[in-house]
C-alpha cells in the first residue's frame, strides 16, 4: 500500500486509521516514514488503558533531536476505557507528534474516537469487507439453532484464551458481517420500519460489546432472535 497517495507527508494530520493487519501495513508505513528518526512501533492484541495511558505519557517527551514524533501502533481489540484514554491523547495532540493506528476493523473504535482520526482504506480492506459480507450472509442463511451453535463454536474456540477479550473483537466482526449483509439484502430500497429497528438494536450491541462486563454470547445470542 502506497501512502502518499492517500497522505500528503508535509501536511500530515495528527491521526491515521488504517483498517487492515498491523503485520502486513505496518511495513508500508515505515516505508512511508522512510527517513525519519523518532518513530515507534508496537503490536499488541489486545490494547489496555495502562497502554493508552503509557501512549499519553510518551507522546509529551520532546524528541532528543528536537523533531517529529511518530508512533505506529496496531492491536486487534482496544477496550472502552483505554479508547477514552486515547481519546484524550487525539484531542489534545502534542506538537510535532503523529499516530498511525492499524486496527482490523474500524468498528471496533467508539465513534468518539473514529471522529478524531483519518481512515485509511488499504485493498486488503476491501477484500477483508468482501469476507464480513460473506460471513454475514452465511449466518442469515442458518436457522436460529444453527446460528445459536456457530456462536457456542465462537465462545469454545476462546474460552482458553487468558485474553479472552479478543472474543469480543471476533463477535463485533460477525455483528458488522450481519449489518452489511441486511443492508445489501434491501436492494438499496429505503429499510422499513422493523429493518430500522434491527439496525438500532445492532448498533447498541456493537456498542455494549465493547464493555469489559458485557456478555458477549448474551449479546450474540439476542442479535440471533432478533434477525430474520
Amino acid at each position: 500500500m502506497d501512502l502518499s497517495l492517500h497522505i500528503d507527508k508535509g501536511n500530515l494530520h495528527h491521526a491515521y486509521l488504517i483498517e487492515g493487519e498491523h503485520k502486513a501495513l505496518s511495513p508500508d508505513v515505515l516505508a512511508f516514514l522512510e527517513g525519519e528518526q523518532n518513530v515507534v512501533v508496537e503490536y499488541t492484541e489486545l490494547f489496555i488503558i495502562d497502554a493508552a495511558r503509557s501512549l499519553r505519557a510518551r507522546q509529551i517527551e520532546r524528541a532528543a533531536d528536537g523533531g517529529k514524533k511518530y508512533f505506529v501502533l496496531g492491536a486487534r481489540f482496544l477496550m472502552r476505557e483505554a479508547q477514552n484514554a486515547l481519546l484524550k491523547v487525539f484531542e489534545e495532540p502534542a506538537a510535532d507528534t503523529h499516530f498511525f493506528l492499524i486496527v482490523p476493523d474500524a468498528d471496533v473504535l467508539l465513534p468518539t474516537l473514529r471522529s478524531r482520526v483519518l481512515v485509511i482504506r488499504s485493498e486488503e480492506d476491501t477484500v477483508a469487507k468482501d469476507a464480513l459480507l460473506v460471513r454475514g450472509k452465511e449466518f442469515l442463511r442458518l436457522t436460529k439453532a444453527e446460528r445459536l451453535q456457530v456462536i457456542a463454536d465462537l465462545l469454545e474456540e476462546y474460552k482458553d484464551d487468558e485474553k479472552h477479550e479478543l472474543l469480543k473483537g471476533e463477535a463485533l466482526k460477525l455483528l458488522s458481517g450481519i449489518e452489511v449483509a441486511l443492508y445489501v439484502s434491501s436492494a438499496g430500497e429505503p429499510p422499513s420500519e422493523a429493518q430500522q429497528q434491527i439496525f438500532k438494536e445492532l448498533l447498541k450491541c456493537k456498542d455494549f460489546m465493547r464493555d469489559r462486563g458485557a456478555s458477549t454470547k448474551m449479546l450474540l445470542e439476542y442479535v440471533t432472535l432478533i434477525t430474520p
